[in-house]
């Protein structure tokens, strides 16, 4: 059995269809907030399951955090290859954690392109 260590939901659960963290942080490597981007959260083969993380790949579901399907919001690759955060900490988090609403937070969230 493997447990997210985000959303702590069992990914081989089938009832398990997503991940509740909505938002990926980057930081600087002094862990200063840089950008906060919706996660991406569009997919190729819907309504299929994830091979890596077991999400259901349909609109509106998020992968497991350290999925390696997980997408870059910037560039559309998969975010563990892009450069485009290069040098940078990378956390997710849900939007109840950070206040309640996107408008109640600080630096505000880039929509995906």
């Amino acid at each position: 059995m493997a447990r997210c260590k985000v959303c702590l939901r069992e990914m081989t659960d089938p009832d398990t269809t997503t991940c509740t963290a909505s938002i990926l942080i980057v930081a600087d490597k002094d862990g200063y907030i840089r950008e906060r981007y919706w996660r991406n959260n569009s997919y190729f083969d819907e309504n299929e399951r994830c091979h890596d993380c077991q999400i259901l790949n349909m609109k509106g579901n998020y992968h497991h955090w350290g999925c390696d399907m997980e997408r870059c919001p910037k560039c559309g690759l998969q975010l563990i290859s892009c450069d485009c955060f290069q040098d940078m900490k990378l956390e997710v988090t849900s939007i109840p954690d950070l206040g309640g609403h996107p408008e109640d937070i600080k630096t505000p969230v880039k929509e995906v392109g």
